[in-house]
């Protein structure tokens, strides 16, 4: 199925407001420091993909996301253009909420945090879960290094 691969969990249209000259500033948080497009930034190839039953892939959380994200860049776009705060019953504050709440959930450490149970099931087999599983699970899989 035909779709974008490079799949943003901080919104492109978002890291363009703080771009300069189509360059934005990055501080990761192991402390690099460095320069690059907004394009680059927060990108992962396939970030949003499901794997369907039958083995196909489907676009269709990116394709959602990128319609809450163009209607939360008018929404922002609304407030430069009136330099107003939207009132308690204006849509473009409903908008805005919806865009921080899903906004709160799509980073890649929230993925894991959801995805951690699953992938410690899928590690387990039929094997029943003790702390020397788990151990095990957290070295060689999860973190790399012994908890």
């Amino acid at each position: 199925m035909a779709g974008q691969k490079r799949h943003h969990f901080v919104p492109r249209f978002y890291l363009d407001r703080f771009a300069s000259d189509g360059v934005l500033h990055v501080r990761r948080r192991d402390g690099v420091v460095f320069t690059a497009a907004p394009q680059n930034v927060a990108v992962r190839t396939g970030f949003y993909d499901v794997t369907l039953p039958d083995g196909g892939i489907s676009k269709e959380v990116e394709d959602w996301l990128s319609g809450l994200e163009g209607e939360a860049d008018a929404a922002m776009r609304s407030i430069d253009d009136t330099r107003a705060a939207p009132g308690a019953h204006d849509p473009v504050r409903a908008c805005l909420s919806r865009y921080l709440a899903i906004q709160l959930a799509r980073t890649p450490e929230q993925r894991e945090r959801m995805l951690f149970p699953n992938r410690v099931s899928e590690f387990l087999g039929d094997r029943t879960i003790s702390k020397e599983l788990i151990a095990e699970f957290l070295e060689q899989v999860h973190l790399g290094f012994a908890p």
